[in-house]
């Protein structure tokens, strides 16, 4: 076999194979890109959450999945919970936010109500976002 004809067939192999490696969901991204964009998103999240005087003493979880995002964990009172949503709201490419998040009563433990919410972000309706 000719030298130039063994390249290009090695170039095209590569080229195949690196093509598989990426595969594609229904929206088109690839699934790596959307692990990775998630990723930065819950960074994102949790560094504005902890950066917060008023939640910054809470364990609350962030989870996200295709820009969605889902916090959990405990809370004093509904207005820290509202809090934490409005932050995660407020976080450049967050497309909807979810809370799970359950009221301590007075006692610290849970109360067994969820202060559960599920809203747009405020980046689908106003193109101002937070900056880092």
């Amino acid at each position: 076999m000719d030298m130039k004809k063994t390249l290009g067939i090695a170039v095209a192999a590569i080229l195949l194979a690196l093509g598989a490696g990426c595969a594609t969901e229904s929206g088109g991204q690839s699934t790596t890109a959307r692990v990775v964009d998630d990723s930065v998103i819950t960074g994102k999240v949790k560094t504005y959450l902890i950066e917060d005087q008023a939640l910054k003493a809470f364990q609350i979880n962030v989870d996200t999945y295709n820009g969605q995002v889902l916090l959990s964990g405990f809370v004093n009172t509904s207005q820290e919970a509202q809090r934490a949503v409005e932050v995660a709201k407020n976080v450049e490419g967050v497309k909807s936010v979810r809370s799970a998040l359950v009221l301590k009563s007075a006692t610290g433990k849970p109360s067994g109500g969820a202060a559960s919410s599920s809203t747009p972000s405020k980046s689908e309706s106003k193109p101002e976002k937070q900056s880092q």
